[in-house]
């Protein structure tokens, strides 16, 4: 996919005693402008009713933590000014971390006390599922702290070079997710906690110049290039009360250095999904918490490569949702508990992107049937019957289901509105508008013109493209062009989504 900017490095004339669009006001680290406005995310639901986000200002700054009643469409703020707080999961305290110190704050009362006070970072706190204890990080070692302050260390071998809890630079970067460290999971009764044990100590030395200081500085860290040994990888569960470690048994893949790509509970059974190198095919394997024991539930392979998958959505009965791309687009399918397919519920040319989850009757979940450039809400039967388009209008849409599957938060753009905030039931009728986002800078500016174009290739595929003109744009002109080119699978530069360029 390509997007084409037509000489927007020109200066653009004052249209209607409208502001010039300037590269200073699109990119400049301290003059750029917010014309996206109050740009609003990371959504969580406190119960069906209730949900809960980080308020950004109209510069894009964080203002507050806001509550919001679905049913009343009242707010209030909480007292609470750590954009990076951690709740618990009755959202009635909150983890603020200051590197060596985590912080305890009760959300009714506003008293807050040290959970920790020992020397050194502290990484990636993240409170148990019942709310009475906290793990953490620290010197590459995984620990556990009650609200009392009594500290349990889980693993006494961390190093520079063995990490334990924490995911090494190409796990992050190419696996996880950029800025994604943490590598462990507490189990659904707060008894345990899952962890990658990452060795470090045979991936070679990288070293980066970093060219941007006045004085320039070095950079070394371990980087596997093309060749190189990734790191080893084993998976561990740990007795959040301490113990010895049980290795989860992956011994069936000790001959293709594999990739463990995503982990979760189900139950007392830790389940994950493991890669060789190439990427050519994906298990989805479950173990015992207790014995260690696995076995492979599904087994997904291609000829050209996988892509890391979402974790599994468990139904009541037992059986899960899973998304695959073996018919060449990801669907979702249907599986009984042992890993026997059910059937495949969505199917055609086009991608369910996101499963949100599901009720009695439906499954909900984000895709492109109509649109590959923008992303809609929709739901279908559990048989595949009565696919219904959630969202109205073309553009992006993001939803934030409340776990009853009752009502859900649309976050909607096009490429030229900013995000605009909407609360809807689950049939997609609109209750009420959360935040309509109308930015005033954004009228303020001449703003250039957006076109959509396809764009087949010499094989006969179609290319989707996107031009910007300049607002003084002369056909009869040449004017130098720049092009995007950093695109791929699932990472298009060219969406129906606003955005800069």
């Amino acid at each position: 996919m390509l997007r084409v900017l037509l000489a927007l490095v020109l200066a653009l004339p004052l249209v209607a005693q409208k502001k010039e669009l300037t590269l200073d006001a699109i990119y400049h680290p301290e003059q750029k402008v917010a014309l996206g406005g109050a740009i609003q995310s990371k959504f969580e639901w406190i119960d069906d009713n209730t949900f809960l986000w980080p308020r950004k200002d109209d510069a894009g700054k964080f203002a507050d933590w806001t509550v919001y009643d679905a049913t009343t469409g009242k707010t209030r703020t909480l007292a609470l000014d750590d954009e990076d707080a951690i709740f618990n999961a009755t959202y009635t305290a909150a983890i603020i971390s200051d590197d060596d110190e985590l912080t305890l704050v009760s959300l009714a009362g506003g008293k807050s006390k040290s959970l920790t006070s020992r020397a050194g970072l502290e990484e990636e706190p993240t409170f148990s599922p019942d709310s009475k204890k906290v793990a953490f990080l620290r010197d590459n070692d995984l620990y556990v702290v009650d609200l009392d302050g009594n500290e349990t260390r889980l693993t006494k071998n961390g190093s520079a070079t063995l990490l334990n809890g924490k995911l090494d630079y190409v796990y992050q970067e190419e696996i996880y997710g950029r800025g994604i460290w943490k590598g462990f999971w507490w189990s659904p009764d707060s008894s345990r906690i899952a962890f990658l044990q990452l060795d470090e100590s045979k991936v070679p030395e990288h070293t980066i110049v970093d060219h941007i200081p006045t004085h320039v500085g070095v950079n070394t860290f371990r980087y596997p290039k093309a060749g190189d040994p990734n790191p080893i990888v084993k998976l561990f569960v740990v007795p959040a009360t301490g113990g010895e470690p049980k290795e989860i048994d992956n011994t069936r893949y000790a001959d293709v250095q594999p990739l463990i790509v995503n982990v979760t509970w189900n139950g007392n059974a830790v389940v994950y999904q493991v890669q060789n190198r190439e990427q050519t095919w994906l298990d989805l394997v479950t173990a015992s918490a207790a014995t260690g024991e696995s076995r492979v539930l599904i087994h997904e392979t291609t000829k050209a490569w996988v892509d890391s998958l979402a974790n599994p959505i468990w139904r009541p009965d037992g059986s899960f949702l899973w998304q695959s791309e073996r018919d060449g687009y990801r669907h979702v399918y249907h599986y009984k508990a042992d890993g026997t397919l059910i059937r495949q519920i969505t199917k055609g040319e086009w991608e369910a992107r996101d499963v949100h989850g599901a009720d009695a009757q439906f499954v909900y979940f984000s895709g492109t049937e109509r649109s590959v450039i923008g992303q809609d809400i929709y739901r279908i039967r559990f048989d595949g019957t009565g696919l219904k388009r959630l969202s109205d209008r073309d553009g992006t849409h993001n939803a934030t289901f409340n776990p009853s599957m009752s009502r859900y938060i649309d976050k909607w753009s096009d490429v030229n509105t900013p995000d605009q905030i909407r609360l809807h039931k689950n049939d997609g009728t609109m209750q009420r508008v959360v935040d309509e986002n109308r930015s005033a800078l954004y009228a303020q500016y001449d703003m250039p013109e957006v076109q959509f174009l396809q764009v087949k290739t010499r094989d006969g595929f179609v290319m989707e493209a996107e031009m910007i003109r300049p607002t003084n744009f002369d056909p009869s002109k040449k004017y130098p062009v720049y092009q995007h080119v950093y695109g791929g699978p699932h990472a298009p530069q060219v969406r129906n989504v606003w955005g800069i360029p």
